[in-house]
């Protein structure tokens, strides 16, 4: 059998199923009851037994419904989770955040930052990938870091570089003690 399954036959199957009515289920899917009817009668075709028990007043799931009902809530439920996971990337700060930056950054900066970062992110867990700056950039070329922290190497062009700041680097003067 290649039945390739149509979710809004699956989602039907499920609101009638749990509705008990096919007018009910209808309005509970913001369709009309027919588009509800003809998803029902097209899946019973496709799989070649019937799903639903339409005598009476009530609709009633068949046996062979009641298996292929078990499953379409499972797989409901998991697309409806991986759009929440997905919602969730897209809202940045939700879920991690891979940092490379060089061992005398993570010495020195990015303690600091790391605080302020989960007092504005408290939902998001960093994770700190400590090395050369060369390789951490390579890691993120190949989507193993999301952000690397350091200096920009000058063989390097300034496209996806941001300057974050200026340092100062000075020397006491000779003689001084």
């Amino acid at each position: 059998m290649d039945w390739i399954p149509d979710l809004r036959q699956l989602r039907a199957l499920v609101a009638v199923a749990e509705e008990g009515s096919f007018t009910l289920a209808s309005r509970k899917l913001f369709v009309t009851q027919s588009a509800v009817s003809h998803s029902m009668r097209t899946l019973e075709n496709q799989l070649g037994c019937r799903l639903l028990d339409r005598s009476g007043k009530r609709v009633g799931v068949t046996a062979e419904g009641e298996i292929l009902l078990r499953r379409c809530k499972r797989v409901l439920h998991e697309l409806k989770q991986a759009t929440r996971d997905l919602d969730g990337l897209r809202r940045w700060g939700q879920t991690s955040i891979r940092i490379g930056a060089p061992h005398s950054l993570c010495h020195f900066l990015i303690p600091s930052v790391l605080r302020e970062f989960r007092d504005c992110f408290p939902r998001c867990e960093p994770s700190i990938d400590a090395g050369d700056t060369t390789v951490l950039l390579e890691k993120l070329a190949h989507g193993e870091l999301d952000l690397v922290v350091g200096i920009k190497p000058k063989n390097h062009d300034q496209e996806g570089y941001r300057h974050m700041f200026d340092d100062e680097l000075a020397f006491p003067p000779v003689g001084c003690e």
